[in-house]
């Protein structure tokens, strides 16, 4: 995306993932995504709109090919260390 979304963009992202993933795939409140914007060093320069958290393989496939198409930049988190 070449501007910066909106909240209706997100929104709009986050029900096309939730009904594409099922429920409780998307998380978006605050604590989740202050905790996947960061590490133990830093904050992210770019915080996080929305986490979401695919349940099998081609549901990670799905949710990046969703994303994208959208417009939104990716990035991944693993267990993390925070």
């Amino acid at each position: 995306m070449n501007k910066e979304p909106t909240q209706a963009d997100i929104d709009a992202l986050s029900t096309r993932l939730e009904a594409l993933l099922g429920p409780g795939s998307v998380l978006r409140d605050e604590a989740t995504l202050q905790l996947v914007s960061s590490d133990v060093y830093s904050a992210g320069a770019y915080p996080a709109v929305l986490c979401v958290r695919p349940s099998s393989v081609d549901s990670v496939a799905e949710a990046v090919r969703t994303i994208t198409a959208a417009g939104f930049k990716i990035t991944t988190r693993g267990g993390g260390m925070t």
